[in-house]
């Protein structure tokens, strides 16, 4: 697969999953029920815990705070 079909397969992705996030917005709302798209639903311990190099702790305290997977929790650490 080259280069371009990557990058127009990336493009509809992310178009479909700005539909699919703005269904979600609706739906709460309607729901009543609060929907974070900014990524501000990770606990303020676990950027502090992240910010300070301690990222097993701050990965053990995401997975407890979530209940999410080791790769999951991991992969969120690292992206703070």
């Amino acid at each position: 697969m080259d280069d371009q079909t990557l990058a127009t397969r990336f493009k509809a992705i992310d178009a479909r999953l700005e539909a699919i996030e703005h269904q979600l917005a609706v739906l709460s709302e309607k729901a009543g029920v609060a929907y974070d798209t900014d990524g501000n639903d990770i606990p303020a311990r676990v950027r502090d815990l992240a910010a300070a190099g301690k990222k097993i702790d701050a990965i053990r305290e995401l997975r407890a705070a979530m209940g999410i997977g080791l790769v999951e929790a991991k992969e969120i650490v690292e992206s703070l």
